[in-house]
C-alpha cells in the first residue's frame, strides 16, 4: 500500500509538471505592441484621460486636471518598467481642464467624421485643412483634377452637416 501510495503521488507529479512545461510552452508571449496597448487601456479606464501614441517611440497622455500628475505619471511609468519598456518610450503627459478636454475631443470628432464622409464619398481629392485655434474653422480644398465643382463640393457639405440652430427664447 505505501508504494502504491508513493508511485501514485510520483505519477500525479510527473502529470503537474508536464502540464506545467507544457502551458508555459505555449503560452504566447505579448509583444512589445501589445504590452503598450494594455497599458494604454488601463490607463484609460483608470484615470479621466484622452490618451494615444505619437509613434514607435513616444506616449502622450492627456490628462484631466483633476487627476493627480504625478502619481499618473509614476503608475505609466512602473508598468512600462516592469516590461522593460521605460528606456524605450518617451512619456508626454499634458493636464487640461474638463472644458478644454470636452472641446478637443469634440473638434477631433467632428474632423474624423469629415476624413469619415469624404472617403466613403470617394472625395479623396479634396484637402482639409483646419485651424488651430479654439474655433472650429474647416477649408476644404478642390485639386485640380477634380471632377468635383466647388458649388458641389459645397452643397455636399451643407447635406452632411445639415444643421439646424434654434435660439430658446
Amino acid at each position: 500500500m505505501n508504494r502504491k501510495t508513493i508511485f501514485l503521488s510520483i505519477g500525479i507529479l510527473t502529470i503537474l509538471l508536464a502540464i506545467f512545461v507544457a502551458g508555459k510552452f505555449f503560452t504566447k508571449e505579448k509583444d512589445e505592441s501589445e504590452i503598450v496597448s494594455e497599458i494604454m487601456e488601463y490607463a484609460s479606464e483608470n484615470y479621466l484621460i484622452y490618451a494615444y501614441t505619437g509613434d514607435e517611440n513616444w506616449l502622450y497622455f492627456e490628462i484631466d486636471d483633476t487627476e493627480d500628475y504625478h502619481g499618473f505619471q509614476e503608475d505609466i511609468a512602473q508598468r512600462l518598467d516592469n516590461h522593460d519598456l521605460l528606456d524605450k518610450y518617451e512619456l508626454e503627459i499634458k493636464q487640461t481642464s474638463s472644458d478644454e478636454q470636452r472641446t478637443e475631443r469634440l473638434k477631433m470628432d467632428i474632423e474624423d467624421m469629415i476624413f469619415d464622409y469624404l472617403d466613403e464619398n470617394n472625395l479623396n481629392n479634396i484637402d482639409v485643412e483646419f485651424n488651430d485655434d479654439s474655433k472650429l474653422d474647416i477649408k476644404l480644398h478642390l485639386s485640380d483634377d477634380s471632377n468635383m465643382s466647388a458649388e458641389e463640393l459645397n452643397k455636399m457639405m451643407e447635406d452632411f452637416l445639415d444643421v439646424e440652430i434654434y435660439e430658446d427664447k
